[in-house]
């Protein structure tokens, strides 16, 4: 198990098939289900580091049991048309839909949008595809013009005008400088 610096570096871990952990201030892993009490709700409950390693491993044994500790719904879609059923287990909390490109996800969370909408929920499936977003949101770059005089907002052309005109006094050179000088003390 590697211990990472930050949470970054735990992704690249695990995502490269090391077990990492990042953050665990756990010093003694008995008295862990009693310290764990005063910190926030854990969305998995863990009672020992044996189970941590064991989730770490993603043995499915340890993760069916602790999501069976979770409340869960269980519901029937067709997000393939009707003649493909499909079960889920819905839990009551972050539930993750992962797969390769094209396999459906889409068409599952639609589905689940159906199914919950129906039942009085106001759910919406958001897609990052950019030919959808063309569809949502303008991207042409269409002109916008508005006048602020419309809006009765104070447009400041007058300040603005007087930073236009304002114009720096030139450098007096050193040799002007010592010149005027050097005349004003000849004429005391």
């Amino acid at each position: 198990m590697k211990e990472a610096s930050n949470s970054i570096s735990a992704g690249i871990y695990i995502n490269h098939g090391h077990n990492s952990i990042h953050g665990s201030d756990v010093q003694n892993w008995d008295d862990y289900a009693n310290d764990s009490k005063g910190l926030p709700e854990l969305r998995l409950p863990v009672e020992s580091f044996e189970k941590f390693c064991l989730l770490l491993d993603k043995d499915d044994t340890t993760i069916k049991t602790i999501l069976d500790q979770k409340s869960k719904e269980s519901i029937q879609i067709t997000p393939f048309g009707i003649a493909e059923l499909i079960n889920l287990d819905i839990y009551n909390d972050i539930n993750i839909l992962f797969g390769s490109k094209g396999t459906g996800k889409t068409d599952i969370l639609k589905a689940l949008s159906t199914y919950y909408n129906g039942k009085g929920f106001k759910t919406e499936v958001y897609e990052s595809n950019s030919n959808k977003l063309d569809e949502v949101f303008d991207l042409k770059g269409n002109k916008f013009i508005i006048s602020v005089e419309d809006l009765e907002i104070d447009d400041c052309s007058a300040e603005l005008a007087i930073i236009r005109n304002a114009a720096e006094k030139g450098v007096t050179s050193l040799s002007v400088y010592n010149r005027y000088y050097s005349e004003e003390a000849k004429t005391k």
